[in-house]
């Protein structure tokens, strides 16, 4: 079941907001202010983001996953997204030496790039490996010794315009590797979904929804379906919490 919920979202981070002094979910917010700056109401991944972080750090998620790094460091943030530093900084906020984060990318020299900013904004835990992602989360638990994954964004293969299907059957594959290592309080989050039929979220959500999980569109930011969030286990928030949705100063 596909839940179109933009309205679930705000309110689960206004949840956070209220009841949360060391939200995870606002760290998030703090880290796309770090590093876009003025821009940072024009970052689109920031309600799903800072709500899948939210959920994660409220389920006592431990072991974070990300397919496809950041590429260019702290550059190119409205564009790519700058992931990789955004999970590193709510990381590094959360003082927490139990969160561990795994970032995996096929590139090399990509991986070098995102090793480097994250070394140089002050963590030097967080693990980029270069490999192909399909492999590593197939053998996620003999690279890394956890047999669990609590948070698992994929945002890896490019998506092309004129030839889709590599990159939607390609995260289909991931979620398929991933998926014995998935729990029922883990969080899923799916990059480029606004992207026409349904980007990179259409064959590996379709396989998710048919395993029981449920997803949670958000057309919050520019009215899009940018990204989505999955869980087998729904949070139940009231929707009192929200914040006013006029109210964008902390977006």
């Amino acid at each position: 079941m596909l839940i179109a919920s933009a309205v679930f979202l705000v309110a689960l981070l206004g949840h956070a907001r209220a009841t949360t002094v060391t939200s995870a979910g606002q760290y998030l917010l703090d880290g796309v202010h770090k590093y876009t700056g003025p821009q940072a109401g024009q970052y689109r991944r920031v309600t799903t983001m800072a709500s899948a972080m939210h959920m994660t750090h409220e389920r006592g998620g431990k072991i974070w996953v990300e397919t496809g790094t950041s590429r260019d460091g702290p550059r190119n943030c409205l564009g790519d997204g700058c992931s990789t530093l955004l999970f590193s900084y709510v990381r590094q906020q959360l003082h927490d030496p139990a969160i561990r984060l795994y970032s995996v990318d096929i590139d090399a020299e990509y991986c070098k790039t995102a090793r480097q900013a994250i070394s140089e904004y002050g963590d030097a835990a967080a693990e980029v490996v270069a490999m192909d992602s399909v492999e590593f989360l197939t053998n996620f638990t003999q690279i890394t010794g956890h047999d669990r994954i609590d948070f698992l964004y994929l945002d890896s293969y490019d998506y092309k315009h004129h030839n889709w299907m590599p990159s939607q059957e390609h995260h289909l594959r991931e979620i398929q590797a991933a998926m014995d290592k998935l729990h029922d309080n883990s969080v899923v989050l799916i990059d480029d979904c606004f992207l026409p039929f349904n980007g990179k979220c259409r064959l590996a959500g379709a396989f998710l929804e048919r395993s029981g999980w449920t997803g949670f569109v958000s057309d919050y930011i520019l009215q899009s379906m940018y990204q989505e969030i999955y869980v087998k286990k729904a949070p139940v928030i009231d929707s009192a919490a929200a914040p006013d949705s006029h109210d964008n100063t902390d977006l």
